[in-house]
């Protein structure tokens, strides 16, 4: 059963230091929106490039070189997931109810014409049948 064990194996030490993997998580609960991206959550490929392109003037040098596959495992780590957060939409037109109520209303349109077309088109198949 002890061989069952797996005991730790000599390697590498980490190079990323517990600092640099800090303001990474740190930067995964921010929106990419306000550190000047178009985009409102974080993929891992873009917190990646931020990172590689901002880590090292933020005095963490050995995040010059990192990759996506590094940053999926260090925010797995500690279970973060700025791919998949939920949010709420802010509503930007202060039009936006009326605009709705009239695409509403469209669609209504639409469904009560096709409707009465379908009636209309089941009753000249009835007149055509009772001739």
């Amino acid at each position: 059963m002890a061989a069952l064990d797996d005991r730790p194996r000599p390697g590498r030490e980490p190079v990323i230091t517990l600092e640099a993997k800090a303001w990474l998580v740190s930067l995964a609960y921010d929106k990419a929106k306000e550190h000047g991206y178009p985009h409102e959550l974080w993929t891992t490929r873009l917190l990646a490039r931020h990172a590689r392109d901002h880590g090292p003037s933020a005095g963490h040098q050995r995040l010059a070189n990192l990759v996506q596959g590094t940053v999926c495992k260090i925010l797995g780590q500690e279970e973060i997931k700025p791919q998949k957060v939920r949010y709420y939409l802010e509503r930007r037109d202060a039009e936006f109810e009326q605009k709705m109520a009239e695409v509403l209303c469209v669609y209504r349109e639409v469904q009560v014409l096709k409707k009465a077309a379908a009636k209309s088109k089941k009753n000249q198949a009835r007149n055509q049948a009772s001739r």
